[in-house]
């Protein structure tokens, strides 16, 4: 069969019109004498209509061929051999050979300017060659110079006519460098970069009062600060999550606060509420208000969201500020305020339970147990352990919204599940009747690198187990793990381990408060880039917080700004990730682009297919992370120019879809992304060795 095959192939590689030319080629040469005009064409012009052509065209033009230049012709007009464009060619060829092309040195010295001046006029385009070498391809400094193969050529009558253009050009050069550095300077105090403390003068102009609640976990520091915020007549809750945001809605209204709710996504009772319950990012500088109340205050040292605490200590408009955290947060808090010139009064609180590690790893979960692991196919792999051996399960982490993980905790908090199993979002204050937090794994991601737990990590969500006075909790790690990690940590004290006070606060943050202040519109990447210049001068111990998200948001900005009316886009508050491939990135470039050219933001619908695999589960994630978005965009834009009721409907279908499959006794499916092979949750890698082998067969070889 295979002999079959190789003759079928053949004969339909012989049928193919350049393989029969080429055979005719061959069976007219045959016996015919080359002539001494003939061995100047290629072989495979010789004696064909084509090459007598070029040789008479070279006759008529008076040019003597060669087969190097004859090739260069053939190629570039292969589509069209008619005469005259062989004409045509060959006598743009005798006049490009003809003019005396100069090298980049000779230019400079014509025109009398630098390599630098020479480099940046050939990339802004005002120079060009004559051998069509892009600016891009050439060396921006004298001692690199590019190959010889790749040598610019510039023609001699273009010089000509740059020479009177050189001064114009260099005036311009002047203005420029005039006008950035005034854009710079603007920004570089619009920003305060050189006193972060002085950026918000609502809170400046303020007496600022600052309590610090200091304790550990289960110490009721949250409680007594809303008891403070609960007995203001004005006040505001900033929360980490938005689960927290929403548990501190429900708290408050519970006392009879009149309060509301926002969040990146959405707004309830906002306008007419005396109280606010908030995300930290959602805080308004500009809302006075009587008391504000941050929680998990020791956030402040965090590398990717501390400029949102840095933020709210700075701008928070209020009378009093009670701040909620950990002992070991109280170098940092002290760093901001050194800013503004203000105090911290700091009140200690005690555990109200004891909390105890296990002698022993834990071979088997029982029912008021939290196993924390970080990742989603650890916490699926953990669920599906559980669920085989009869343990009803619920779950938590980051990609669920937080209307799922609300009903989850739920689940948990009545009983309907015995086990949670939660990655490390449960150390941020849920209140849960955990009796005993296991950890199923002590290495994590931090977005860089894996790394092991910090003590002060594991004290954090240790000390989520025996909530209440009377209730003591109990943490270890499941088999297999090194129970003297838990231990060590909890025996440790929180000046024992190893903080950098000596830290680098993320405090400067590109504010979107400030983005009308900004002059005229020279790019939101340039505005990036401005921003960067000034780290220098920024107080000691203090960084820019301009991460790669803020660069793709102004990269889209840059590209869609004609979608919106706004002076100020409103790109750099959207919930997007760090990667241009992230869903949410890529839902929020393809609403804008929609925005340009249609006027309206597309809404992404929910997969008909429940999320009964990891796979499925996968796309209904990245389908949620695509909603939250649209989300976004409906509270930006108030439901003008996008179908809100829909989002809320496709919303509304994710949520109940994902409440439905968390709470199903089914077991979570692990497929191959290729063949939809079922796979054990230990399997190692995210194909099956089937699919793994065909698609990297030839690394075998």
């Amino acid at each position: 069969m295979s002999e079959n095959r190789g003759l079928s192939d053949t004969l339909f590689l012989l049928r193919q019109p350049s393989c029969f030319n080429l055979f005719e080629t061959a069976r007219r040469r045959k016996g015919t004498p080359i002539s001494t005009d003939q061995k100047e064409l290629p072989p495979h012009l010789r004696h064909t209509p084509e090459g007598e052509t070029i040789l008479k065209v070279a006759h008529e033009l008076g040019w003597t061929p060669n087969q190097k230049a004859i090739l260069n012709i053939w190629n570039k007009h292969k589509p069209s051999r008619s005469e005259n464009r062989i004409r045509e060619s060959i006598q743009k060829y005798i006049d490009r050979r003809s003019r005396p092309l100069l090298t980049a040195s000779q230019v400079r010295h014509r025109l009398g300017i630098s390599h630098e001046e020479f480099v940046k006029w050939w990339r802004a385009g005002r120079i060009h060659t004559s051998n069509g070498i892009s600016g891009r391809n050439i060396s921006g400094r004298p001692n690199r110079p590019n190959p010889p193969k790749n040598k610019p050529r510039f023609s001699e009558a273009d010089v000509n006519s740059w020479m009177p253009l050189v001064s114009a050009w260099e005036e311009d050069e002047r203005a420029q460098r005039k006008a950035d550095k005034k854009r710079r300077k603007k920004v570089r105090e619009d920003l305060c970069m050189d006193a972060p403390g002085q950026a918000y003068p609502v809170a400046r102009n303020m007496e600022r009062r600052i309590v610090f609640h200091s304790g550990p976990t289960n110490s009721g520091k949250t409680h007594e600060a809303l008891k403070q915020l609960a007995a203001a007549q004005t006040g505001i809750y900033a929360a980490p999550l938005r689960l927290l945001a929403m548990e501190g809605y429900d708290r408050l209204n519970e006392l009879g606060v009149d309060t509301g709710l926002r969040t990146g996504e959405e707004e309830i009772g906002v306008q007419h509420s005396t109280h606010l319950s908030c995300t930290i990012e959602s805080l308004s500088p500009d809302r006075e208000v009587d008391v504000v109340v941050i929680d998990e205050v020791q956030m402040l040292s965090d590398p990717d969201r501390g400029a949102a605490w840095t933020r709210a200590l700075l701008a928070a408009p209020a009378k009093e500020i009670h701040l909620a955290g950990a002992a070991d947060a109280l170098p940092w808090i002290e760093a901001v305020l050194e800013q503004t010139g203000e105090t911290v009064e700091i009140i200690e609180y005690e555990r109200k339970s004891e909390l105890h590690a296990l002698s022993q790893p834990v071979k088997k979960c029982k029912p008021g147990d939290a196993v924390v692991v970080f990742s989603r196919r650890q916490i699926m792999a953990t669920r599906a352990k559980l669920r085989g051996k009869g343990r009803s399960v619920a779950v938590i982490f980051g990609a669920l919204p937080p209307e799922v993980r609300r009903r989850e905790a739920e689940r948990f908090a009545t009983g309907e599940a015995e086990v949670l199993v939660a990655t490390d979002a449960i150390g941020m204050g849920l209140n849960l009747p955990i009796k005993r937090v296991i950890f199923g794994a002590v290495v994590k991601f931090d977005g860089y690198t894996n790394r092991f737990l910090e003590p002060h990590e594991i004290r954090q969500i240790a000390g989520r187990a025996g909530r209440g006075h009377d209730n003591p909790g109990y943490a270890g790690v499941l088999s297999g793990l090194d129970e003297t990690i838990v231990q060590d940590a909890l025996d440790a004290d929180f000046e024992d381990d190893d903080l950098d006070y000596d830290w680098e606060n993320p405090g400067v943050r590109f504010r979107p408060e400030f983005l009308s202040k900004l002059p005229e519109p020279a790019g939101w990447s340039t505005y990036i880039h401005d921003i960067r210049s000034y780290r220098n001068v920024l107080p000691p111990g203090w960084r820019l917080d301009t991460g790669p998200d803020l660069d793709l948001a102004a990269e889209i900005a840059d590209k869609h700004e004609a979608a919106t009316d706004e002076r100020a886009p409103f790109c750099f508050t959207a919930p997007i990730g760090d990667d241009s491939l992230d869903p949410a990135t890529k839902a929020l470039s393809a609403g804008m682009a929609s925005l340009r050219k249609k006027g309206t933001w597309p809404v992404p619908k929910t997969p008909s297919s429940k999320p009964g695999t990891d796979a499925k589960l996968s796309r209904w994630t990245e389908i949620g992370r695509c909603l939250t978005v649209a989300r976004w965009f409906c509270r930006q834009d108030r439901g003008q120019r996008i179908n809100q009721a829909e989002v809320e409907t496709q919303w509304e279908k994710y949520t109940a879809g994902l409440m439905e499959a968390m709470a199903s006794r089914d077991l979570f499916q692990r497929t191959c992304p290729d063949c939809d092979k079922p796979l054990p949750w230990s399997h190692p890698h995210r194909f099956c060795d089937a699919c793994f082998f065909t698609d990297h067969f030839d690394d075998y070889l």
